[in-house]
């Protein structure tokens, strides 16, 4: 169980939370569902406040916005990330982002 510091509306922070606490408890054992959490909800304007550390976040967030624009616009098909983009079935879970 983890809590953030700051509201996000960013798909990739919650991932790579959920991925870092997935790394802390893999034992080996095999899963066949795994899911992500949310709650304690807010203001969307309350959500991902710029970060004089991590340069980087602003550009997740406008590429994040792009993507939900073109999957709006032509469907949720249109644009895969690379984490989803050519997974198949017993796919190794990606690697954390290096910043």
């Amino acid at each position: 169980n983890r809590q953030l510091a700051d509201p996000t509306r960013l798909a990739d922070r919650i991932f790579q939370t959920g991925l870092d606490l997935l790394r802390r408890e893999a034992d080996g054992t095999k899963y066949r569902l795994l899911g992500i959490g949310v709650g304690d909800l807010s203001d969307d304007g309350k959500a991902d406040p710029p970060d004089l550390v991590d340069i980087q976040s602003r550009k997740r967030a406008l590429a994040e916005g792009a993507i939900d624009s073109l999957r709006d616009k032509f469907g949720k098909k249109a644009v895969e990330t690379g984490y989803t983009f050519g997974r198949g079935r017993g796919a190794n879970p990606p690697e954390p982002i290096e910043e």
